[in-house]
């Protein structure tokens, strides 16, 4: 541990500020922000196989975090599992788009190539544990086309250094969550069966959550400024609108090809926020009335994910912010309680 090289064509040392961070064993209080730090620069790189981006960060996230959280999910830390589904291309460059890592899934980081942020990444582990526990309310299932689902959470039963985290209580928890969107219980168990056609080594998320269409809209005069300013910042998002024409939100699209009007595009929800990304906003693709009308409504920001489905399996296209007022299943809302299977 007394010095770090970079796997190059060129005998040239790494950056301070690298070398400095993979030798750490993590800040006090913050091993998810060390982790995510090494991750922007690591998606970068070109793996021989797309399995081998997990592989590679194995032992970086037991050095970090595993001996504080115990295990993972494709490089996804189990205890904040949540809150890592929140991650969205790096803005400011137009190379900077994501690009598709298959078989890996969608759903996790390592499904894609490229720099990336997630939300509040400078986030300490105790304010990451505290919204995964008081803002999110899924109860997630992982599983395999020929296996029957599995709690992410179950693999905790058999760590005995994390065995005061009880799969029971995280469900029993969330549930108490959900009960807080309809008057009626709501389905949560998995009910849907695999299409025959996907492969037996596919790594699939099964769970139920908020799902609504909407449509959206690529801003031209965005568009127009940004082939002017190659660092304009929101370069990469599309406007969210319902089916009043009102401006909702916006989401940034992982791929290239995804920057597109939607006349039907779905989202779901993943989890909710007090406020976006940046209080200063509203950004350009905004209109500053509807920015005031929000603020006086009061709404919550709800994450969601751009997904689209396809022969029963939905894949992400991307990650966006609504701003929208508490969640209620009533007569009249756009949302429905919806199972997913996600890939």
């Amino acid at each position: 541990m007394k010095s770090s090289w970079l796997e190059d064509l060129e005998d040239r040392r790494a950056s301070p500020k690298l070398l400095s961070t993979a030798h750490s064993t993590g800040h006090e209080g913050s091993s998810f922000a060390s982790y995510t730090e090494i991750l922007m620069r690591y998606c970068n790189r070109q793996a021989t196989y797309a399995s081998d981006m997990v592989n590679g960060v194995v032992g970086f996230y037991e050095r970090v975090v595993g001996r504080n959280y115990g295990g993972h999910v494709f490089g996804m830390p189990i205890v904040a599992f949540d809150w890592f589904m929140c991650f969205f291309l790096e803005v400011g460059n137009p190379k900077f788009y994501l690009e598709r890592q298959k078989p890996m899934p969608s759903w996790t980081w390592a499904g894609w190539k490229g720099r990336r942020n997630w939300v509040s990444e400078k986030a300490t582990d105790n304010e990451i544990l505290t919204w995964t526990s008081e803002r999110t309310w899924i109860i997630w299932y992982q599983r395999q086309p020929a296996s029957p689902p599995r709690l992410i959470w179950e693999r905790f039963g058999s760590d005995k250094k994390h065995s005061t985290i009880s799969p029971e209580k995280i469900v029993n928890d969330r549930l108490i969550k959900i009960r807080n969107f309809a008057e009626e219980s709501l389905p949560i168990l998995p009910t849907r069966h695999v299409p025959a056609s996907i492969g037996p080594q596919a790594n699939l998320l099964q769970f139920w959550t908020f799902s609504a269409t909407f449509s959206l809209h690529v801003d031209q005069e965005v568009e127009e400024k940004s082939k002017t300013d190659i660092f304009f910042l929101h370069h990469m998002t599309v406007g969210v609108l319902g089916q009043d024409g009102r401006f909702w939100g916006m989401v940034y699209v992982d791929e290239k090809s995804s920057k597109r009007d939607y006349e039907v595009a779905e989202l779901i929800v993943i989890s909710t926020h007090e406020k976006m990304w940046d209080e200063d906003w509203p950004s350009p693709t905004c209109p500053s009335h509807e920015y005031k009308l929000h603020r006086q409504e009061n709404g919550r920001w709800h994450d969601v994910l751009f997904v689209e489905e396809k022969s029963g399996i939905a894949e992400r296209k991307g990650f966006g912010q609504l701003w929208l007022s508490p969640i209620k299943l009533t007569a009249g809302s756009p949302w429905k309680w919806k199972e997913i299977i996600l890939g």
